[in-house]
């Protein structure tokens, strides 16, 4: 995958946070990068990264009710969202260093002392840039308006040459130059998968019922690419597919995600959307053979499926892989509304499904006949992700509480939280 194209679905993927914030990470990116350029004592590579981190930072609002505050000017100790964006990056990026800017970019000035450099001079720099965009996009104001704004009384404590940072250039940049520089930056192949994982992760996270869901269909996919002997460049479209198959659930209610029982027909039309969403956000970003894999894995051979309602002659084997390894994952997995199924019920159900000419009657036997080796082997991927997420819960609980008894004193020590 190219990364120009990672970078722009991680960023249409999180605009989908709240309607209302689309293209907010990329703005506060633009920001923030235009800010460090301009305090000309950054490197590249910093700036490269606080862009990223720039763009991720409202990633914890995926999990957290906080939203509505968030298109408030006063956002200020908005932690809940804070504190699970810098586990998720501390957790499962590269830029694990920068996790802290994330958790105190909404702490008022006044509880920064305690707050070691650099974070606290970028925490201060992402805030800045994170209420422009907002002040930008609902109240009408200019940079410049906003400038001032920082610069009264009310925040005197971030300091004047560190506001003065966001009037330079300003007027005088190519927004569209600097966000391709953004995606063009010089990150490996290796840290834009991570942060793809990150952002699927975000998604998988938001209903407990769903945490293995796609690392699990992934890695069945990947097997079943093995046992077939598929040539290498289909196995790759086949481990991306997979991977992003369900990134358009980041538009789907959480009530919906988790509702025990049979959803309501409306509810299934709004459930059903998360596949035109995800085709949205792949669209011309993603190899077409990658985008039909992620965009078909709810298509059947005899036409029953969704949303385009295609039959055998129109799917291609890897989109029918897929296909299978999604319900597979569904199947061994626990839902809101069903236990883990066992092998035999498992395998009972897709024999019934390929004897009725709705699945891939190869796949399925192969599944049947390696099932044993397939969950072994998928278990090595998805029992650690359940660890990460239940440490990541107690962890945040914790850290909530440690936040509140704070507040409740008034006395911040939150330089522990730097120790990354």
């Amino acid at each position: 995958m190219q990364q120009t194209n990672a970078i722009e679905i991680i960023a249409r993927t999180l605009s989908m946070i709240d309607l209302r914030l689309i293209d907010h990470g990329r703005n506060v990116a633009l920001f923030t990068c235009n800010a460090m350029r301009a305090a000309g004592k950054y490197t590249e590579k910093e700036i490269d990264d606080m862009c990223l981190i720039a763009l991720f930072h409202d990633i914890g609002a995926f999990k957290t009710e906080e939203i509505s505050r968030l298109v408030a000017f006063d956002a200020e100790n908005s932690w809940e969202h804070s504190i699970y964006g810098y586990l998720f990056i501390k957790r499962f990026s590269p830029l694990a260093h920068l996790a802290p800017v994330v958790l105190l970019h909404h702490t008022s000035p006044r509880f920064m002392d305690t707050v070691p450099e650099p974070y606290r001079e970028l925490a201060q720099i992402l805030h800045i840039a994170d209420r422009m965009e907002i002040s930008s996009r609902f109240g009408g104001h200019s940079a410049g308006d906003l400038v001032r704004y920082f610069a009264d009384e009310r925040d005197k404590l971030i300091s004047s040459g560190l506001v003065s940072l966001f009037s330079r250039n300003e007027g005088s940049i190519d927004r569209d130059e600097m966000w391709n520089r953004i995606c063009h930056a010089a990150h490996s192949r290796s840290d834009i998968e991570d942060y793809l994982k990150m952002l699927v992760l975000s998604i998988d996270f938001r209903s407990r019922h769903t945490v293995t869901h796609t690392v699990s269909t992934a890695e069945f996919s990947g097997l079943m690419a093995e046992l077939f002997s598929l040539r290498r460049r289909e196995r790759a479209c086949i481990a991306i597919g997979a991977l992003l198959h369900d990134i358009g659930k980041a538009g789907i209610p959480v009530e919906i995600l988790e509702k025990p029982g049979c959803l309501d027909s409306q509810e299934t039309e709004i459930m059903r959307s998360h596949v035109p969403l995800t085709e949205q956000l792949l669209r011309g970003r993603v190899d077409e053979r990658v985008e039909r894999i992620a965009c078909r894995h709810h298509e059947k051979l005899d036409g029953s499926g969704y949303p385009q309602g295609l039959c055998a002659p129109e799917l291609t084997f890897a989109e029918r892989v897929v296909a299978v390894t999604d319900i597979l994952s569904a199947l061994c997995g626990a839902r809101s509304y069903k236990d883990v199924f066992p092998k035999e019920r498992v395998v009972s159900i897709l024999t019934d499904m390929s004897a009725r000419g709705k699945l891939d009657g190869r796949i399925v036997r192969k599944i049947v006949d390696s099932y044993d080796f397939l969950m072994e082997r998928t278990a090595l991927v998805s029992d650690p992700v359940t660890r990460h997420y239940e440490q990541l819960a107690s962890e945040y609980d914790h850290m909530l509480e440690s936040i509140s008894d704070m507040r409740e004193t008034g006395n911040f020590q939150l330089a522990p939280f730097c120790d990354v």
